[in-house]
């Protein structure tokens, strides 16, 4: 049966005529089971006689009609959203020839007389929806000229954005365009609601015009067989057939249970309630590719349909990041040979539901899906909305229930009618609405096939779309050449496309760090030996005293023993001091560890035992100055000579453990660090020769305080930022007016509150040059900072890198990309991967992990091996003996090549199915004007993980719990509306600047919200108000309380 050309449609054709020719129930999964003709007439054995009791019995002519489960949900969103044009059907005939107008209207008036749901309207008789059948009408033809052949389009556009009035139709509107005047062309446009109508139903028509048509023109009867059913009589039926279809749904419950969405990677946050804007993009797969699917299908005794739904689970899955996967498809609904002709919603929707493991290979997916859609054919009489309503997914109006993308097959054999005199030809309306996120709808065109993508313009870009139009045939192409590789490691590029995006990966080649920072900071001071070094609060220091003055501490360590690859703690006051030290210990050659004086006890106790310094710094002032040397340290002074692969410092960063990781930077890392940063990121402001006046704020025990002693090497000004300043947005903001600071780098969520407080103000000096880092920046701060760059032509930066990478590794302006966050591209000598779980590179737009390689990766993690193997990996993409840094950060790259930073890998938070990003929340909350900062994390509550989001009020009004909902609700789904919200007078925050998300307090027992306590009373409500306070975790509930203000949620 499919080698001569059977596939999953058909099939059901062919079941249903086996149905009535022997008198037995037949599944499709029989045809495909027993293909062969001799195989199939075994497993039937003899025709019987035809099961009467199983046609549809005819509706009483005086009965009330009901509405089918497809055209109650119709229904229904149709009284939810009044005006709504999503579900317009139109069709569009391009008719060439000399049209007999009067022919045309007498043959749309049959059409109307034949099919009975072209005349029906939808009314509502004690809360029950009824079909309203009239008799038949005239079917108004207007005709409209068009000044010219492009105004089609636009016609077609506002013919499919005029809605239609259930209650009182006609549900069917007919149009004629004739485009320039032309007697002999035209366009018949027919509008109808998909309440009455399907794709079958239009083919239906389609035929049914060609006889009435040629009918009116002969002035004879037209010939048309009688309709055995009317669809009303299918309603009730179908109605009537519950019990039947109750134990059907015990597969879709088992096949669904558990069911999560699918979280595709949009252009733009997801809103909280689904939009319907729309658009299409076409694509083709030649003729040699498409018969290589069937190939490969007939292998599997599969169907061409069937391999086509695993490729596009497979391309899903790779996008989206998930093994588990549903997309859905349309089956005909008309099994039963006497629906064939009859006109109305017959098309069931069906769930194909896939775990797409990276590691099984194409062929056995694909006998896998093969099953699945089988057993779905098997149980297609149930319709999608008693599937929905028996498997009750999580509630979510931002999301279409139980799959979000829709994949189908056409080849119902459609052709244009044939009008006698007349070549008629179809005409592809433009696509203006979206009812999934995505739909793959594939059409069989001369051999190949031809590709309809058509997405939600809400969520994705035209060019995104596009790319994965490409990416399918890239998978298609590579499957039928291989279908025993394994799916994970199906290319989704072509090898070109693999290269360009490893290009877009490679920062600026510079000079190789051939030095040590030591050496520059010399060079330097010589250079300019008299201007200004170092700001502090005890002194100001030109580059010849600090140069001097760091020298005289340096003999001083050597003279203790201190050399390359031994640790010299120091913990010192936020002085010239803390700078004199850094600079003496890396001019000694030894390994820098900064200790915070206000470091606690037990961490600083851990640190030292770790790291295990040869010499502490506590206090200098039992330091010789006046007898030790002034000249610059050299090998010949030194313990042993200094070389660029020496560790220059030691930084500590939290652990996933608890246990913090000492990361070890060399000497060449730092320099080319130095470099990068005098090329690419300082020289376009500085190309007068200007030198900066610096703000160094950054603790230093953190890697960004490296910033500074960077720039002194490069020769610019460094103020150092007192320790009861830096922390405090006011008094920070006058110490940058007050010095004329040019450069501040302070964390993103560090600004907000420094903007607060007027840092970029108009009417008072202002920075420069801004660098913003070591968190995500939102979407919110981001267009605030590129409203802030257009306005006062201040160059704001997004730095980006974890001390693995020494410092910055990729960064990028935010003028680059003014509309979306991005934190660039690599800086010099570095190279940034985005790789899926086996270290491929992934295409533009699909989310990875980011790997880091180049000159500026660290040594390793101190004393910890096994942590370095694991972290530090062979770079596949590199020279032998290459390694990458695995970030454990999501990111993508962008068209352009600009790199998305997504969320770290470990910070995604899972709550009731749905994958949740706490930044995007975060967003959300500071776009409301009455909150100035936010932080979200997931906390546990009553045995279950739940969203808190903390806030700070902008004024002295606080935001309410419910009023923060209610605004949240506006732009976020439900799942991701934080069920306790907590105000704190600030975000508490690390001495980096950064949110201290453990320093978060628990949120309250009972969430807040604003509505009275009203005891229940006795009975109902105190059994009902008992069950709630057990099931929700709280301590007690009123009688005005909201379930799902006191934390509830659907499956609660």
């Amino acid at each position: 049966f499919f080698a001569l050309g059977g596939d999953s449609i058909l099939a059901v054709r062919v079941t249903s005529r086996l149905r009535a020719a022997f008198g037995t129930d037949v599944s499709p999964r029989l045809l495909f089971t027993h293909p062969t003709l001799s195989a199939l007439a075994t497993a039937l054995g003899e025709p019987g006689p035809a099961h009467t009791a199983d046609l549809i019995p005819a509706l009483p002519a005086d009965a009330p009609a009901p509405l089918s489960y497809a055209q109650q949900r119709l229904w229904f969103l149709d009284r939810f959203e009044p005006g709504s044009t999503e579900y317009t059907t139109l069709s569009a005939l391009r008719l060439r020839g000399p049209l007999d107008t009067g022919a045309l209207g007498a043959a749309l008036d049959g059409l109307v007389a034949r099919h009975e749901t072209l005349r029906t309207t939808f009314a509502e008789h004690d809360g029950q929806a009824r079909q309203i059948v009239h008799p038949a009408w005239p079917v108004d033809l207007p005709v409209t000229e068009l000044p010219d052949p492009t105004a089609l389009d636009g016609f077609l556009e506002r013919t499919a954005a005029t809605p239609f009035d259930l209650t009182t139709g006609p549900l069917l509107r007919a149009h004629l365009a004739r485009p320039a005047a032309d007697d002999h062309d035209h366009v018949l446009v027919l509008a109808v609601h998909h309440i009455v109508t399907d794709g079958w139903s239009m083919g239906v028509l389609g035929r049914d015009l060609s006889e009435l048509y040629a009918a009116a023109l002969a002035d004879r009867r037209p010939e048309l067989p009688a309709l055995p059913v009317r669809y009303a009589d299918h309603a009730a039926w179908q109605r009537a057939s519950a019990d039947r279809a109750e134990t059907e749904l015990a597969h879709w419950r088992a096949a669904l249970d558990g069911v999560t969405p699918l979280e595709l990677p949009t252009d733009r946050p997801r809103p909280a309630v689904r939009t319907r804007d729309g658009d299409l993009v076409t694509f083709t797969l030649p003729a040699a590719l498409t018969e290589r699917l069937r190939e490969r299908g007939r292998e599997a005794d599969a169907t061409l349909y069937m391999t086509l739904v695993t490729a596009c689970q497979i391309l899903l899955a790779r996008w989206a990041g998930q093994e588990d996967i549903t997309v859905g498809t349309v089956t005909a609904g008309r099994d039963r040979p006497e629906l064939h002709d009859v006109v109305g919603m017959f098309v069931n929707t069906l769930v194909l539901r896939s775990r797409v493991r990276p590691e099984l290979p194409f062929r056995e997916l694909l006998s896998e899906v093969r099953g699945t859609v089988l057993d779905a054919f098997a149980h297609q009489e149930v319709p999608f909305e008693r599937v929905v309503d028996a498997v009750q997914p999580e509630r979510d109006t931002s999301r279409t229930p139980l799959f979000q993308v829709m994949v189908a097959l056409h080849n119902l054999d459609a052709e244009p009618p044939r009008l006698p005199g007349l070549t008629a030809e179809p005409v592809t309306p433009p696509v203006r609405n979206a009812t999934f996120d995505l739909a793959f709808d594939f059409v069989e065109t001369d051999g190949g096939l031809t590709g309809y993508l058509e997405y939600n313009t809400g969520l994705f870009d035209r060019d995104t779309v596009q790319r994965l139009a490409g990416r399918l045939r890239v998978l298609l192409e590579a499957a039928t050449e291989s279908p025993e590789r394994a799916v994970g490691a199906l290319p989704l590029m072509t090898d070109a496309e693999r290269r360009q995006v490893l290009r877009h990966g490679e920062g600026a080649r510079l000079p190789a760090p051939d030095t040590t920072f030591p050496a520059l900071f010399e060079a330097r001071a010589a250079r300019t030996p008299l201007h200004t070094a170092l700001v502090a609060r005890d002194t100001t220091l030109d580059f010849a005293t600090l140069n001097e003055r760091a020298n005289r501490l340096a003999h001083h360590l050597i003279a203790r023993g201190a050399g390359p690859e031994d640790v010299v703690a120091v913990r010192l006051p936020r002085t010239s001091q803390q700078v004199i030290a850094l600079l003496a210990v890396a001019k000694a050659g030894a390994t820098l560890l900064s200790l915070d004086p206000e470091l606690p006890r037990e961490r600083a106790d851990f640190l030292l035992s770790d790291a295990r310094p040869h010499t502490l710094l506590a206090d200098l002032a039992e330091v010789p100055w006046d007898r030790l040397p002034a000249h610059d340290p050299t090998d010949a002074d030194r313990v042993r000579p200094l070389l660029p692969g020496h560790t220059a410092y030691i930084v500590y960063t939290s652990g996933s453990t608890g246990r913090p990781k000492g990361v070890a930077v060399e000497h060449r890392q730092l320099v080319n660090l130095c470099h990068d940063h005098e090329r690419g990121l300082l020289a376009p402001h500085t190309a007068d020769g200007r030198r900066l006046r610096a703000a160094l704020s950054a603790s230093f025990s953190f890697d960004t305080s490296w910033e500074g002693p960077l720039l002194l090497a490069l020769g610019h000004e460094v103020h150092l930022i007192d320790e009861d300043v830096r922390l405090d947005p006011e008094a920070f903001c006058a110490q940058v007016a007050d010095r004329r600071l040019d450069l501040v780098n302070v964390t993103p969520s560090f600004l907000r509150e420094l903007t607060s407080a007027g840092l970029l103000a108009p009417g008072r000096h202002r920075p420069g040059l801004l660098l913003v880092g070591g968190e995500a920046v939102t979407p919110a701060d981001w267009r605030e900072l590129a409203r802030v760059e257009r306005a006062s032509g201040i160059a704001v930066y997004n730095m980006y890198g974890p001390t693995e990478c020494t410092v910055d590794a990729v960064y990028g302006r935010v003028a680059d990309r003014p509309d979306r966050p991005v934190i660039g591209r690599p800086g010099g000598n570095l190279r940034a991967y985005v790789l899926d779980g086996a270290l491929r590179p992934v295409p533009p737009g699909v989310p990875g992990e980011l790997y880091l390689s180049g000159a500026q990766v660290a040594r390793g993690y101190l004393n910890r091996p096994g942590l370095t193997a694991a972290r530090f990996v062979a770079d596949p993409f590199g020279a032998p003996g290459e390694r990458m840094y695995r970030t454990g950060d999501r990111a993508r790259w962008d068209r352009d090549g600009l790199l998305e930073f997504l969320g770290r890998v470990d910070e995604q938070v899972k709550i009731r199915g749905f994958r949740i990003e706490p930044g995007e929340v975060e967003a959300a909350l500071l776009d409301h004007p009455d909150v100035t900062d936010a932080a979200v994390t997931a906390r546990e509550h009553a045995g279950r993980l739940m969203l808190v989001g903390y806030v700070v009020p902008a004024g002295d009004r606080v935001p309410s719990a419910d009023d923060l909902r209610l605004a949240l609700r506006r732009t976020l789904p439900d799942h991701m509306v934080p069920t306790a919200f907590v105000p704190l007078a600030r975000i508490p925050r690390t001495t980096s600047g950064k949110t201290d998300r453990r320093a978060l307090p628990a949120p309250p027992a009972q969430p807040e919200g604003t509505t009275p306590y009203i005891a229940p009373r006795p009975g109902t409500e105190e059994r009902l108000a008992a069950i709630w306070a057990q099931v929700l975790g709280v301590g007690r509930v009123g009688a005005r309380d909201n379930f799902f203000a006191l934390g509830g949620d659907s499956i609660l």
